[in-house]
């Protein structure tokens, strides 16, 4: 998890050597060094999740405190198993800028994306590089329909911020 104003991913922009790491093999220590080189308007926290161990695991409390330099919320977590699809939240805005509260509650539903890093299609192909990477893009219906109901494309995850 990230506070700040910085971008953890951008859909069309491409993955950064860390946000690969935890893409494809769920690794957060290279992001995490990427992400600490900014500490001036960051406040990195771990919060590694049993994943596998515990797949159906519905939440996670992990107390973060927000200010005026760290308004933001970012996350990423691997989609696992897969062959570099990731989900999470880049920018979640933890304060309305109308009115300069800090909102009660936020509700996000966090798409699945393809970081553009390896050739894999599938939730258990084998490693298949891209012979160049290609920009992280939102898995797309007709793709791969397992992130899909009728068509449309659904959320892998509702991540929630509460205001305490």
């Amino acid at each position: 998890m990230v506070l700040g104003t910085c971008t953890i991913f951008k859909a069309g922009g491409m993955a950064s050597d860390g946000v690969e790491a935890v893409a494809e093999m769920g690794a957060a220590p290279t992001l995490i060094d990427e992400l600490m080189m900014n500490t001036a308007n960051l406040d990195v926290k771990h919060a590694p999740l049993a994943g596998l161990f515990a797949p159906w695991m519905t939440e996670l409390m992990a107390p973060i405190k927000a200010d005026t330099m760290h308004d933001h919320l970012g996350l990423a977590t691997m989609i696992a198993p897969s062959p570099d699809w990731f989900t999470g939240a880049s920018m979640i805005e933890l304060c309305d800028k109308e009115t300069g509260e800090w909102k009660d509650e936020i509700m996000y539903e966090a798409m699945a994306y393809d970081a553009g890093t390896d050739a894999g299609m599938t939730f258990t192909a084998e490693d298949m590089m891209e012979e160049s990477a290609k920009p992280i893009s939102m898995i797309a219906c007709g793709e791969f329909d397992a992130f899909c109901d009728s068509g449309d494309m659904m959320p892998v995850a509702t991540i929630t911020v509460t205001k305490m």
